[in-house]
């Protein structure tokens, strides 16, 4: 590895490691108090609307981010991202409003109708800032990243917890995912100077053909991620939804949270050994840190 972007690799180590704790710890805490304040059947609720959300976000900029990290130098115009990831953004929240009652009808939670059009309007707010955030991470700039991800988590979850208090059930939940989009969108605007251009977009060719590699790995996920949940709010209802889904999200937080740190961190910088190679490749240090994972991760 490069003597260049070691430092900045082991400081980007640390800031991951200490945002993304303080990020676990702010949710375990906030879903703790969340468990005093509403019951199962909200977070059942909120679960089914996540599940059409996340089915919508799975196609949502089509692999713009990562393209902005990993695109080779002579390659790159990140105008042609961002137009792409607006269009899908604005595109996808349309069509989520518009297919509320189907969700409705297959879970049958009539109340879907309401809460999944707001979800939605999380796609256009997030993409108004995802190339500055992106270009933030294929500078390497992760101190300044988690310090926004801290922040913004901490308002999302200072509002989760008022909005449950006042008496809000199922919106508490439901309103703090555009709010935190949002203030995505706005820090990552204050932190990174790139504003896009009326000039051409040339290069929205190489943006979709990336993201159709982007797409397989980002299905898998979701399936992992999504599809036991379909099945128990399907058969089971929105309480039992509430019950399971509280648990597993605790049981699995310590996995999650170090492949989180890995996961954020290597794709960066393995994408620019990419951009400026080394003797040997990105091998040995996908390695090293597949092993790092298996290590931390496994017990």
């Amino acid at each position: 590895m490069s003597g260049s972007i070691r430092p900045a690799l082991y400081s980007g180590a640390f800031w991951l490691a200490l945002g993304t704790g303080g990020q676990k710890i702010l949710g375990l805490g906030a879903r703790i108090v969340l468990a005093r304040l509403l019951f199962p059947e909200d977070f059942g609720v909120f679960a089914m609307a996540a599940f059409a959300y996340e089915l919508a976000a799975l196609w949502s900029g089509m692999g713009t981010s990562q393209y902005v990290v990993s695109a080779k130098d002579q390659d790159f115009n990140p105008n042609a991202a961002f137009r792409v990831n607006l269009a899908f953004a604005f595109t996808l929240a349309l069509l989520l409003s518009l297919a509320a009652p189907v969700a409705a009808r297959f879970f049958g939670e009539p109340d879907l109708r309401m809460y999944v059009p707001v979800l939605a309007l999380s796609l256009p707010l997030g993409a108004l800032g995802a190339v500055n955030g992106s270009l933030l991470l294929r500078d390497l700039r992760m101190d300044a990243v988690e310090r926004r991800r801290f922040l913004v988590e901490a308002l999302a979850v200072t509002l989760m917890i008022s909005l449950a208090a006042a008496g809000a059930g199922v919106w508490a939940l439901i309103v703090p995912v555009p709010v935190r989009n949002l203030a995505t969108s706005i820090m990552n605007l204050r932190l990174h100077p790139w504003r896009p251009s009326r000039g051409p977009a040339a290069g929205a060719g190489n943006v979709l053909r990336y993201g159709s590699h982007i797409l397989g790995s980002r299905l898998a996920k979701f399936l992992g991620d999504q599809l036991d949940n379909a099945a128990v709010g399907r058969v089971l209802g929105s309480g039992a939804l509430g019950i399971y889904d509280f648990g597993y999200q605790a049981a699995t937080m310590p996995a999650r949270w170090v492949g989180d740190v890995a996961n954020r961190l290597a794709f960066p910088a393995l994408a620019h050994r990419a951009r400026h190679p080394l003797a040997g490749g990105n091998a040995p240090a996908f390695l090293r840190i597949s092993r790092w994972m298996v290590f931390l991760a496994g017990p």
